[in-house]
């Protein structure tokens, strides 16, 4: 779906070369075939915003894992709570995958959720 990094974060690499660093960003490009995945899906990332960028690079303050930022990461999460694929969990900032959306996330994404 993705181009540009293989998605892995490494602390030990980021902290001494600060890739994600205003001016640094890592370059995503989301490709014509995740184009078109995201589309069946309903997520049309032609029609995003402009206001900020499609994807980007990003790691979690708390758990320090990658995850997808930008336009898209929030169009697809909007996405999968419309779906009732995830919801809101017990602490702010947390969600939860339903039993539809592993079926779902497995069906059109190949993702596996570990229960």
């Amino acid at each position: 779906m993705l181009t540009g990094y293989d998605g892995v974060h490494r602390p030990e690499k980021a902290m001494r070369d600060r890739p994600a660093s205003h001016g640094r960003d890592i370059r995503y490009e989301l490709t014509d075939s995740g184009r078109a995945q995201l589309r069946e899906l309903g997520v049309h990332a032609d029609r995003l915003p402009p206001r900020r960028p499609v994807v980007r690079y990003c790691v979690d303050w708390s758990e320090h894992r990658h995850h997808l930022a930008g336009g898209l990461g929030a169009a697809l999460t909007s996405r999968l709570f419309e779906l009732e694929w995830v919801r809101w969990g017990a602490a702010p900032r947390v969600v939860q995958v339903t039993n539809k959306g592993i079926a779902g996330l497995e069906r059109t994404l190949g993702l596996i959720v570990a229960r």
